[in-house]
C-alpha cells in the first residue's frame, strides 16, 4: 500500500508544478506551446493622442434663430488596442450676429471623455458668458459631431446643441507582440 501513496503524491505533485508554471506563464502573457516552447502573444498597447479642432454649433431650441456659433478647441486622449478611451476636452465657443454683437465670446467647457472609439460619452463643466450662468453638459460624440445638452444653473434650463467638427475618431492602436521569456 506504501508505494501506491508514494505514487500518488508524486502525481498530485507533478499537477501543482504543471499549474504552477502555466499560471506564471499566462502571467507574463505568453504561453508554451505543446512542447513546452514559448510562442509570442499579443497584449494591450496604448497611445496617447492630442488634437485641436474646430466647428460650428447649432442650440437646437431655435431661440437664436438656428444661427451657429463658432466653437474651437483641445482634446487629449489616452487610447487602448481594445479600442477603449478616456481623457478631456476643453473647448470655446464663440457667437456672432446674436444678441445685438458683431463677435462676442459665449462661453467655455472642460470635460471629461470616456468611452470607445467609434462612440464616446462627455460630461463636465463649463460657463456661459452669454448666460452669466455655471454650466453642466453632458453629450455623445462621434465622427466629426456631437449631441448634447448644457444645463445652466442660473435660468435652470436645459440647451440642447448639435456640433459639427473636425474631430475624427481616435487613430488605432495595434497590440503589441511580446516576446517569450528567457
Amino acid at each position: 500500500m506504501r508505494p501506491k501513496v508514494n505514487l500518488v503524491r508524486h502525481y498530485v505533485a507533478l499537477a501543482i508544478a504543471m499549474n504552477t508554471a502555466s499560471a506564471f506563464a499566462v502571467g507574463l502573457g505568453c504561453n508554451p506551446d505543446i512542447s513546452g516552447n514559448y510562442i509570442p502573444c499579443e497584449s494591450s498597447a496604448s497611445s496617447t493622442e492630442n488634437r485641436v479642432y474646430a466647428g460650428i454649433v447649432f442650440d437646437l431650441d431655435g431661440s437664436d434663430g438656428f444661427i451657429p456659433d463658432l466653437i474651437v478647441g483641445a482634446r487629449t486622449l489616452h487610447v487602448k488596442s481594445n479600442d477603449n478611451v478616456k481623457g478631456a476636452d476643453l473647448s470655446a465657443r464663440i457667437s456672432y450676429g446674436k444678441h445685438d454683437k458683431f463677435i462676442s465670446f459665449d462661453s467655455a467647457r472642460l470635460v471629461y471623455v470616456g468611452g470607445e472609439r467609434e462612440i464616446m460619452g462627455n460630461a463636465g463643466i463649463g460657463y456661459s458668458n452669454t448666460h452669466s450662468s455655471l454650466l453642466g453638459t453632458i453629450a455623445i460624440q462621434g465622427q466629426n459631431a456631437r449631441i448634447g445638452t448644457d444645463y445652466e444653473f442660473a435660468n435652470k434650463k436645459f440647451e440642447p446643441y448639435f456640433e459639427l467638427n473636425s474631430l475624427d475618431k481616435p487613430n488605432n492602436v495595434d497590440k503589441k507582440l511580446d516576446s517569450p521569456p528567457i
